[in-house]
Formats: structure tokens, C-alpha cells, sequence
């Protein structure tokens, strides 16, 4: 009899011991790439960045992480991650914007060991995360005409004159004292359109250095030009000459009578509406040298060239307005200038 019980009790150990055995004979180890994403509900208007994420996903990172378990166990999580990766949501708070830390190794765990494995090592013990969330506030929108405010008729309209902006709690917060006011410049639009209305897109537009969503993203614009036309006055212009195709030999230059190369001052017309940024140093003077303006050459040595008065050639003076301003006019009569054409001396050649 207790020869069978030692018996007995043997072959259990055995047993036991092969089944040992047999289990440790069948783990692994596997090293997996386990992404971490925040839970965020479906449809919340809550913005979370994860401390060490790519700027392109804010809500997920990836761990290193080694795991160990039975061969089947293994065999069945390279099935899901062949299926899409292998992904474990972590909890976070609802509602409310602040910062966190969750300890990852317990998370892990617990996602390892439902799936029978259990954690060998971790790449990162604790990860950090910030929580925020999207709110809208209301914006005044103006529009500057810049040069052109004087040519106009009261502001521009703005329809509709406020909109809401969309962006996070924390950039709010940051400017609770900013003027939630936004200026839109319109110069360029009214210098290259014709039209008294205008639609304005918002999507590149900033507020207060944001880049922001706005509420609707498209305003329209209007204006009121003043009508019929202005005159002012321009002074200095310097002066050009229009030399013709056509010159003799030798170096001719203009002495001008009053020996001053600008006109002393013109009224133009300006028809209103155009901004007042046209000086002086935008417009061309120029008057036409003729070819029987150039005195010609004697043709004896003892003939003289003929003589040109000392008053100097009476011409009028044309204008060259730059492009947007093509239908400028200048008051009449054109101003006029005397002038001289003389030949610059050519220096004797050195021997």
C-alpha cells in the first residue's frame, strides 16, 4: 500500500513537471510598436496634444514595448496587428481644459493582459498630456481703404459687420484683453477693381497673430467713390529730352534757357476716386528734340555754324502719367521751355 501511494505521488510530480515544462517550452517574447491615443468622445469639441507627438497627430504616440506569453497568444495578437496596427485607447477627462499625466505601464498591462501576454519592458513609463477645447467669440470686422479714404464717401461697409472666430479656450484666455477687433485692408482691391462691391475671403486672415476659423468665412464689401473729378497741383518735375532717331556725329547735349531742368509746377485733373500718392517724381516731362534743333556743322573752316538765340527754342513739355494713372490730365495750356542744343567739344587727341 505505500509502495502505490509513493508511486502515486511520483507520477503526479512527473506529470506536473512535464507540464512545466511543456508550458515554458511554449512562451516567447515578441517587441511590438503599441500606438497610445486619448479617448476623445465622438463629436467633442475637445483638442488634446500629447507630450512628444507629431504636430500632424497631437492625440497618439507610439511605445516600444515587449511582451511575453504563450505561442498562441503571440500568434494571435501578429494577426492583429496585421489587420491595422495595434492601437490602445487611454481614458481621460471629459470635459474641462487642463494638464495630466498617465502612468502607461499600468495601461499596458492591462491591454496585455487581456490578450493573455504580460509586459517585459516599456519605452516610456508616464506620458503627458494637455487638454483643451474649441470656443467661438465674436469679432467687429472694419475695412481700410488706405490711400484711397479720402476718395471715398464715409467707410466702407462691411456685411455682415461681425463674425465668430473659432479657436482654442487657452488662446482666448491668453488675449481675454485683446480688442476682438479685426481690420481688413482693402488698397489693393480698389486700386485693381472697378466695381463699388466686393466679395473678401477670411480664411487668410489673422487675429491677434492666430490663425483662426472664421464664422462665415466670406464677407462682402462695399464702397462709395466720390464722383466727377479733382485738381491738384504737382511742383518740380524734373526734365527729360526725346532725342530723334536721326543725330549727326559727335556729342550734342540740352542747356536749358533758365538754366533750371524741371517744370516749376502743373495742374492736373484727377478723376475722383484715385488715391492721392501721384508726385513729381512720377511723371515724365519730357520735351522733343528736333532734328533742325541740332545746329549743323559749317561746312568750310572759316564758315561758322549759324548762330542760335540767346532766348533759346520755345517747345511745349509733354507728360508721361505711370500705369493706373493713364487718365490723368493736365490743365491747359501745356507749359512751355527754352532750351539749347550744343555740341560737347571732343578733347584733342595726344600724339
Amino acid at each position: 500500500m505505500k509502495t502505490q501511494i509513493q508511486l502515486i505521488v511520483a507520477t503526479a510530480f512527473l506529470t506536473v513537471l512535464v507540464w512545466v515544462y511543456a508550458d515554458l517550452a511554449s512562451q516567447e517574447t515578441r517587441d511590438i510598436e503599441l500606438t497610445l491615443r486619448l479617448n476623445v468622445p465622438t463629436g467633442s469639441d475637445l483638442v488634446v496634444r500629447m507630450e512628444g507627438s507629431l504636430p500632424e497627430t497631437p492625440d497618439k504616440m507610439q511605445v516600444a514595448v515587449k511582451l511575453g506569453g504563450a505561442k498562441a497568444a503571440i500568434g494571435k495578437l501578429e494577426i492583429e496587428e496585421g489587420r491595422g496596427g495595434l492601437t490602445l485607447k487611454l481614458p481621460m477627462p471629459a470635459t474641462g481644459t487642463r494638464s495630466d499625466e498617465i502612468k502607461v505601464r499600468d495601461e499596458v498591462q492591462k491591454w496585455a493582459s487581456g490578450r493573455g501576454l504580460h509586459v517585459l519592458g516599456l519605452s516610456r513609463e508616464f506620458i503627458r498630456y494637455t487638454v483643451d477645447r474649441f470656443v467661438e467669440v465674436e469679432i467687429t470686422l472694419e475695412a481700410d481703404p488706405g490711400v484711397f479714404a479720402n476718395e471715398l464717401k464715409g467707410p466702407p461697409r462691411v456685411e455682415p459687420a461681425k463674425v465668430k472666430a473659432r479657436l482654442l479656450a487657452s488662446q482666448r484666455d491668453e488675449r481675454a484683453s485683446a480688442e476682438r477687433r479685426l481690420v481688413l485692408p482693402i488698397e489693393e482691391q480698389l486700386r485693381n477693381r472697378s466695381s463699388d462691391s466686393f466679395e473678401e475671403q477670411l480664411a487668410r486672415q489673422k487675429w491677434q497673430g492666430l490663425d483662426v476659423t472664421f464664422v462665415p468665412d466670406q464677407v462682402t464689401i462695399s464702397v462709395t467713390r466720390r464722383q466727377g473729378f479733382e485738381t491738384y497741383r504737382l511742383t518740380a518735375i524734373p526734365l527729360c529730352e526725346l532725342w530723334p532717331s536721326y543725330r549727326p556725329e559727335g556729342e550734342y547735349r540740352v542747356e536749358w534757357a533758365d538754366e533750371d531742368d524741371q517744370v516749376q509746377h502743373i495742374e492736373v485733373i484727377v478723376p475722383a476716386g484715385k488715391p492721392r500718392v501721384l508726385t513729381n517724381k512720377d511723371v515724365i516731362a519730357f520735351v522733343s528734340i528736333e532734328r533742325e534743333d541740332l545746329a549743323p556743322e559749317p561746312k568750310t573752316i572759316t564758315e561758322t555754324a549759324p548762330a542760335v538765340s540767346r532766348e533759346g527754342i520755345p517747345r511745349e513739355v509733354h507728360f508721361v502719367f505711370p500705369p493706373g494713372f493713364e487718365d490723368v490730365r493736365v490743365v491747359p495750356p501745356l507749359p512751355k521751355v527754352r532750351f539749347r542744343v550744343v555740341k560737347v567739344a571732343t578733347p584733342p587727341q595726344s600724339k
